[in-house]
């Protein structure tokens, strides 16, 4: 699978909002779930491309989402970790829904706004 081809194309046809774990296709799930679990698993190399996703949201919020050219900030190298490690846990508990077909209602999926925030995971 070419994660990069397919997550622009997702991403041009749903938006900025097809970042959100919740929006992703399944194809697009799976492949991060798998570079994620052989990250933990195997101590294999960091999986740069989960951070596609996760750059891509923090653009939009620092307004460089739709400029040709998009540059990406954090406050700190421990606010990106934990940007990642949010998004991460959001990646999981996604797989979760859908496997378990768990019933969640919009109020508790994570937005744009508040992926990135800790009170957002179990709320």
């Amino acid at each position: 699978m070419n994660f990069e081809k397919e997550y622009k194309k997702h991403i041009k046809k749903q938006g900025i909002k097809g970042a959100l774990p919740h929006n992703l296709t399944d194809n697009l799930l799976e492949y991060l779930l798998k570079q994620i679990e052989e990250y933990i698993q195997d101590n294999s190399e960091f999986p740069s491309m989960v951070l596609v996703p996760v750059l891509s949201i923090q653009g939009y919020l620092l307004g460089n989402f739709n400029k040709k050219e998009i540059h990406v900030s954090f406050e700190s190298d421990e606010q990106m970790e934990k940007s990642f490690n949010l998004y991460v846990a959001w990646i999981v508990v996604e797989k979760s829904n859908r496997v378990y077909k768990v019933a969640t209602d919009k109020d508790s999926q994570p937005t744009l706004e508040n992926i990135f925030v800790n009170e957002t995971i179990g709320a």
